[in-house]
């Protein structure tokens, strides 16, 4: 309702499931106000991905004023969480493939970087909000994190992002290497670009997995394994990068409340038929070829099969046929047998994991978690080449790998059971009819994302001159409101008596007036109206 009285008749944006505030900004404005609100902190998540570098960041909490965006509460019936924490992925974008990263050294260890396509990136982020929204529906409980907005600059302005950024790491060593590595490879090369994707994380708790205690440690791992599975039943997806880096989880972990997230789904291939969907056609037989030896088994016989199941059938049910617990266990093995053995085989072929010391699967951090300590070694052969798939380790299960996939069974149940609320939010026809209106944040694929013309900073307030000569106004301290949109900044210094020299508003964004710029008109008007009326008398 309006100050009048009256209903209102703008719409509400929706991004993924998230609420942007302000509809008379772009996504990226209203990421940009959160990065520019007072007290705002960025801190380093992880560094040490192929091409990735993952930020958080955080603005004071308990403030909803500060707030741009609003997730669904937990009770999944309104939008009415607020976002007080993004998580902002980068990467150093070229098209050309021969374009190689300088060594980024942190804390004496050399981390091997590379760019990526502008397309590869802007897939990922497709990736996991097509994911995001197919797993929306029926609990609410979605396997990963909403994107809220995807970006890129020129390298001009992708430094300037860094430069606005960088101090709101308050000094942090790690933090500010790892910035100052960026800001340098975009200066290496002019046809380089910055890439960046921004995701909400409602729960500001969350960190990486490998940095909670055990407790959390082995629940938030329980619950992310029964992601992986019901995002294997759900979509015959396999995330072939699902190392624990790239699982955040919940410090203290509350069962009424969100646990662990997958996030990065830039390397993702699709099992649904007989093609590696998201694989090069010319590395499909090399890769099934590998998956067989280490398999001990037929790719084609064992993707028809693990892809049957349903995610019912991972349901413990003692009095269900078909769904006691051995069966449901024998089932879950089976899918995860699966995704290691190909997680292996795609990641050896294609990104030649011999040349890093690390002959083994991603996702063994989870298969430590579930088997132990035979899951720590490689699983080929150190020789001149390396061969791979000679001596992987046995799947046996031990003490307490039962009582595990028992607690994996039960989430699997919570991400996959619609919740009995008055209001929900998140059923099937609800979430469709979200993606239909456009109320659901989506990437075109015709959009190119370019920001390079977006302001970064705020401009300086003008201030009223109070001493000497004439009344002008000169440039005073910035004030700046984070849900306001910006015009380009002139430094100039301008009479009273002038209009307002405004630049042109931003591309997609609405600009507000300048109030007293219509002032100075209207006086101008009424010093003419009495001007006028004085000559006739």
């Amino acid at each position: 309702m309006n100050k009048n009285g009256q209903t209102s008749t703008k719409r509400k944006i929706f991004r993924g499931g998230v609420k942007q505030l302000n509809i008379n900004i772009s996504s990226f404005e209203a990421v940009l106000a959160m990065i520019r609100t007072p007290g705002a902190i960025l801190t380093l998540i992880s560094y040490g991905s192929k091409t990735g570098f993952i930020f958080r960041l955080d603005i004071p909490a308990n403030n909803p004023e500060l707030v741009q965006f609003m997730a669904l509460n937990n009770e999944k019936t309104a939008l009415t969480k607020p976002v007080y924490t993004l998580v902002l992925k980068f990467a150093i974008i070229s098209e050309d493939p021969s374009d190689n990263l300088d060594t980024l050294r942190v804390d004496a260890n050399n981390f091997y970087k590379y760019t990526e396509t502008l397309q590869d990136f802007f897939t990922e982020a497709y990736n996991q909000q097509d994911i995001y929204i197919s797993t929306l529906s029926p609990s609410g409980n979605p396997v990963t994190i909403s994107v809220v907005d995807f970006s890129n600059f020129d390298p001009t302005k992708g430094q300037e992002l860094i430069d606005v950024v960088k101090p709101l790491a308050f000094g942090d060593r790690k933090s500010n290497e790892v910035l100052e590595y960026m800001k340098y490879s975009l200066g290496q090369v002019s046809s380089r670009r910055l890439g960046m994707i921004t995701m909400e994380l409602a729960n500001d708790g969350f960190k990486e997995l490998a940095d909670v205690n055990a407790i959390a440690y082995n629940v938030d791992s329980n619950y992310a394994l029964a992601q992986i599975f019901t995002l294997f039943t759900n979509r015959k997806l396999v995330n072939y990068d699902c190392h624990r880096g790239n699982i955040l989880a919940n410090p203290t972990p509350n069962m009424g409340e969100e646990l662990a997230k997958l996030i990065d789904f830039g390397r993702v291939v699709g099992v649904a038929d007989r093609t590696l969907q998201g694989i090069p056609a010319t590395d499909t037989i090399e890769i099934i070829q590998l998956y067989n030896r280490v398999s001990g088994s037929d790719y084609e016989t064992d993707r028809a099969r693990v892809t049957t199941y349903r995610t019912g059938d991972l349901f413990i049910v003692e009095s269900g046929r078909g769904t006691n617990e051995t069966w449901v266990i024998d089932r879950m093995e089976d899918i995860l047998k699966f995704i290691a053995n190909l997680d292996y085989a795609v990641n050896c072929i294609l990104n030649d994991f011999a040349s890093t010391h690390w002959d083994k699967p991603q996702i063994s951090g989870m298969l430590i978690h579930l088997y132990g300590e035979p899951f720590k070694n490689h699983w080929g052969t150190e020789s001149n080449p390396w061969i791979h798939g000679t001596s992987p380790p046995a799947w046996t299960r031990i003490d307490d790998t039962i009582y595990k996939y028992r607690q994996i069974a039960d989430f699997i149940r919570r991400i996959a059971t619609q919740p009995q609320s008055q209001r929900n939010l998140v059923s099937v026809s609800a979430v469709q009819r979200m993606v239909q209106n456009g109320e659901i944040y989506s990437l075109n694929i015709g959009n190119n994302y370019d920001r390079s013309h977006v302001v970064l900073t705020p401009p300086p307030t003008l201030v009223q001159a109070t001493m000497g000569g004439p009344q002008t106004q000169v440039i005073g301290p910035p004030n700046y409101n984070p849900r306001a949109t910006y015009m380009p900044q002139r430094a100039y210094v301008q009479n009273n008596d002038s209009d307002y020299d405004l630049s042109n508003p931003l591309k997609g964004g609405r600009v507000k007036k300048n109030r007293n710029y219509r002032k100075s008109k209207k006086s101008r008007k009424s010093r003419k109206s009495r001007k006028s009326r004085k000559n006739r008398r």
